[in-house]
């Protein structure tokens, strides 16, 4: 008897390291075995599931990922792939669309459990009603032994705008400079920052219309459109490790409040950390 109650306090204490230790890393150990099917259409709702090859990845794909997507609209469209990586090198997981090839996915960084990834989907790579194809291709596997995964995977479709060449270059410098007047004033509202990123962000596809040779506003108003990005970013982490230290703690006022607090800088779901504030607010059923 003396022994089975050791063995169930020893068990109780694993599990509170356990429980602690799947806290922390959260955002991309997931369960081994889901209940539902594999995920694999892209959508404005991020794909919370993890995919890839690795401990704790919800669905291996040891070579590469599909994902597909549809977009819908009468005027020429863009996309923007948002998703966030782990355990990747440089140029090991490369992302074809449509069958071209667009890129790397980013090596690691130190905060890349924070970082959100953007990949421009040029209008001539968008099939306008019809089914497009998103691959992330693991370059190093086989023989199958790399670790590697995605998450939170989304798409953004966006119709570019049928105007004269004159008002989509007036629109657009309105934009930016609605932009800029916005970013200079970024410490007074908290959504100041959200709405320059909107604002440089709108500029930047609208003159994604403009024939080629495009004006200096689309390269301005690219620019500062990841400066603002970088901001958003910075400013989610430092939410998110504050909601960890109250976590921790079992402060749940503090944790709610922290919760609350992401809403007020980004106001809508364009940027994912609205949803994983959902996500840990229905984790912890606060």
């Amino acid at each position: 008897m003396r022994a089975l109650l050791v063995f169930m306090l020893v068990l109780s204490g694993l599990g509170a390291v356990g429980g602690t230790g799947v806290y922390v890393f959260r955002d991309y150990i997931w369960p081994s075995q889901l209940e539902h099917p594999e995920p694999d259409h892209l959508s404005h709702t991020p794909l919370e599931e993890s995919f890839g090859l690795g401990d704790g990845v919800a669905f291996v794909r040891a070579d590469k990922k599909i994902f597909t997507f549809d977009a819908n609209a009468a005027s020429r469209i863009v996309a923007v792939l948002h998703y966030q990586s782990r355990d990747i090198t440089q140029s090991e997981v490369a992302i074809t669309v449509n069958g071209a090839a667009l890129g790397a996915v980013p090596p690691d960084t130190l905060a890349v459990n924070e970082r959100s990834n953007e990949l421009f989907i040029p209008a001539n790579l968008v099939k306008k009603a019809e089914r497009n194809t998103v691959i992330f291709d693991n370059l190093h596997n086989p023989p199958n032994r790399d670790p590697w995964r995605v998450w939170n995977v989304w798409i953004e479709v966006a119709p570019l705008p049928d105007l004269p060449i004159d008002q989509l270059e007036k629109q657009a410098q309105e934009s930016f400079d609605r932009g800029q007047i916005l970013f200079e004033r970024r410490n007074i509202g908290a959504d100041s920052t959200f709405k320059s990123w909107k604002q440089f962000r709108n500029a930047w596809l609208m003159l994604e219309a403009h024939p080629d040779p495009k004006p200096e506003t689309y390269v301005l108003a690219r620019d500062r459109m990841f400066e603002a990005q970088r901001e958003l970013d910075m400013k989610c982490r430092t939410l998110m490790l504050e909601f960890q230290t109250y976590a921790a703690h079992s402060d749940w006022d503090g944790a709610r409040a922290t919760l609350d607090q992401v809403h007020q800088y980004f106001p809508n779901k364009e940027q994912p950390c609205p949803f994983r504030a959902e996500q840990e607010r229905e984790r912890h059923q606060l």
